[in-house]
C-alpha cells in the first residue's frame, strides 16, 4: 500500500547529500573573515569539481517589491 505524507505533516531536513553534491538551505555560511551577510537561501556544493553555487530567492508581489529588493540588496 502506497501511503502519501500530507505536506503540512512532512518535516524537511536542512541538508540533502549524496556522493555528487550537498544541498543546504536557510543556514549561514562559514567564512574566514567576519561577514555581516553570510546567509544564503540555497547553497549547492558540487563535490567533484568543488564548486559552490549560492542562490538568493525572493518571492513578492507589486505591493512589497521595493521592500524585498532593498532587503536582498543589503
Amino acid at each position: 500500500m502506497n501511503e502519501s505524507i500530507l505536506y503540512h505533516k512532512y518535516n524537511l531536513s536542512e541538508v540533502f547529500e549524496n556522493n555528487l553534491a550537498c544541498l543546504d538551505w536557510d543556514s549561514g555560511i562559514v567564512t574566514d573573515k567576519t561577514a555581516p551577510h553570510n546567509h544564503s537561501d540555497i547553497t549547492v556544493f558540487e563535490k567533484s569539481d568543488q564548486i559552490v553555487y549560492l542562490f538568493d530567492v525572493s518571492v513578492q508581489n507589486s505591493v512589497n517589491l521595493r521592500t524585498a529588493y532593498a532587503k536582498k540588496k543589503n
